[in-house]
């Protein structure tokens, strides 16, 4: 395919590519933010599924790609910040031509650039996590549907019917590898099959034409998935122990702490979260309680104005690129709506490219607007234009001033659950003391082994942990999200020891941790209780 615009374009591509990944580089932060990054590490020094390492499914594409820069670091964190790093940057390739495809060449490099500088998709680039890669991988496989499904191309004498095939087969495969490295987002997979439908329903292509180009496609995917599945199957030793391991994760993950939709939940109070913190906030830079910084409320007018500029210029988006987004967009905003953590706002990470989009179409459409009442009155032609320019201007600074702070917090400042580890092994004896935590084990357990770290929630848990011991540790230490989600009330048992912060765009769910020590009080209710439940084995 010839990139639209030649030469210029292709170095202003490889310009922007080389900031994007210059400044996620810069400001990597190689150290642990929870309990995945430390299943990533431990996966690239053994790979085992039964010991989490990673945690299930597995991740075999993710990690197979962190070997390649693996084998020439020492740290398994900075191995996976690179690779985020990396993947991150380079995104900017396959939204750049997917959008321009799509669409006029400003609004496709103003919607590139705002992704390059947005807080979100740089915070999850500097971070030891699979999502960066992720992106990169539905960036390209949007792209190749797009591609597949696009009408009238024909270019350097190669029939469309060709181009069909080799898009639809790349997308495929795309797909395939995409899965490898993050399932959730499966609900992705949709792209693909609507450009499948899109090349079966063309009748310029002949019949058995478009039966050999789905099964080729099908087949791309297909035998990618079935690639790694077959990898991670054999791992675990057998299709049975590997089925095991799945019931096993997936029913505590979603049931107990996944952080999924769950119907008790408030739907207001989630939906509010979820679009406006998440989406608006963490996404597109714009306002959150609490959060009122200049730059958040300029990116909040820009998001405005595109928003109206939608209603005003709806034309200036074709039937077919609505389907497309839309596609793209709901299916998987329901997915991360109902059954992801909403409290994380680098699930919603794949929806960002076409949200700035549509914001940007619609920026376009107020300056065309604009513009025309300019040159009406001064006779300046281009004014659209150049307002368009002066529109991507101001969001971009909006955006930097928004996402440098936390890049900054990020390079300069460890996670909460790094504080907490650290404060750990200086200053808590191995020996003689029992912490209790929730997510926060992982990194304990991996920073200070010697410690003995306990995750649990229930309290019936929590005493019988403490009273197999005839002479109990002399102390009894707790985290936050252990003490608040114990199903009993436990006030007056713990006392605060320290206080780990850390900003919350970086670290939505452990921003704040606080290590508690039992007072006297906890052990005399542990064994008040161990008397009740002795009388009652008694006499019942």
């Amino acid at each position: 395919m010839r990139m639209r615009g030649g030469r210029r374009a292709i170095a202003h591509l490889a310009l922007l590519t080389l900031f994007a990944v210059t400044v996620r580089l810069l400001f990597v932060a190689p150290y642990p933010t929870g309990w995945d990054d430390v299943d990533f590490a431990l996966a690239l020094e053994q790979y085992d599924l039964a010991r989490m390492q990673p945690h299930f499914p597995g991740y075999p594409v993710y990690i197979l790609a962190a070997h390649l820069f693996h084998s020439w670091m020492d740290d398994p964190f900075l191995t996976l910040t690179v690779l985020s790093a990396v993947a991150g940057g380079f995104t900017v390739i396959p939204l750049w031509l997917l959008f321009h495809e799509m669409g006029s060449a400003a609004a496709a490099r103003l919607t590139v650039w705002m992704y390059t500088v947005a807080p979100l998709p740089l915070i999850t680039s500097i971070q030891p996590m699979s999502d960066s890669l992720g992106a990169f991988l539905a960036a390209w496989l949007a792209f190749f549907s797009w591609s597949a499904a696009a009408e009238g191309r024909l270019q350097d004498g190669v029939s469309r019917n060709g181009g069909m095939s080799w898009a639809l087969a790349a997308s495929g495969i795309t797909l395939g590898l995409l899965l490898g490295v993050r399932v959730s987002y499966l609900a992705l997979s949709l792209l693909w099959l609507w450009a499948s439908v899109q090349v079966l329903r063309n009748r310029e292509v002949a019949q058995k034409l478009r039966v050999r180009i789905a099964v080729i496609s099908c087949g791309a995917g297909a035998f990618t998935c079935c690639i790694w599945v077959t990898a991670l199957i054999l791992s675990t030793g057998g299709i049975d122990s590997f089925l095991a391991l799945a019931v096993s994760f997936t029913g505590g993950h979603f049931s107990d702490w996944g952080g999924t939709y769950q119907a008790g939940a408030s739907l207001a109070d989630r939906a509010k979260l979820f679009l406006f913190r998440q989406i608006g906030g963490a996404g597109l830079g714009t306002i959150w309680w609490g959060n009122g910084e200049s730059g958040r409320w300029i990116s909040f007018v820009m998001a405005g104005i595109g928003i109206s500029g939608l209603a005003v210029r709806r034309d200036r988006l074709p039937f077919k690129h609505r389907v497309f987004l839309f596609v793209w967009i709901i299916p998987y905003l329901l997915w991360a709506f109902f059954a992801q953590n909403v409290e994380k706002p680098r699930h919603i990470l794949p929806l960002l490219p076409p949200l700035l989009y549509l914001l940007v179409v619609g920026l376009e459409g107020i300056a065309y607007r604009v513009g025309e009442a300019i040159q009406r009155i001064w006779n300046e032609r281009n004014g659209s234009g150049r307002i368009l320019t002066v529109f991507g201007m101001i969001w971009i600074a909006a955006l930097i001033s928004v996402s440098y702070p936390i890049l900054k917090e990020a390079d300069s400042k460890e996670s909460p659950m790094v504080q907490l580890a650290r404060y750990v092994k200086a200053n808590v004896q191995e020996k003689d003391s029992l912490i209790f935590t929730w997510e926060e084990q992982r990194v304990l357990e991996y920073m200070s082994p010697d410690h003995t770290s306990i995750r649990l929630r229930k309290w019936e848990d929590f005493r019988t942990e403490i009273l197999q011991y005839e002479v109990p540790p002399r102390r009894i230490l707790g985290t936050s999200a252990m003490v608040a989600g114990l199903d009993r009330e436990v006030s007056g048992f713990f006392q605060p020891v320290a206080v780990f912060q850390g900003n919350p765009w970086l670290y939505p769910t452990y921003h704040r941790i606080v290590l508690y020590e039992g007072t006297p009080l906890l052990l005399e209710e542990l064994r008040r209780g161990e008397g009740e439940t002795a009388w009652k084995s008694k006499h019942y």
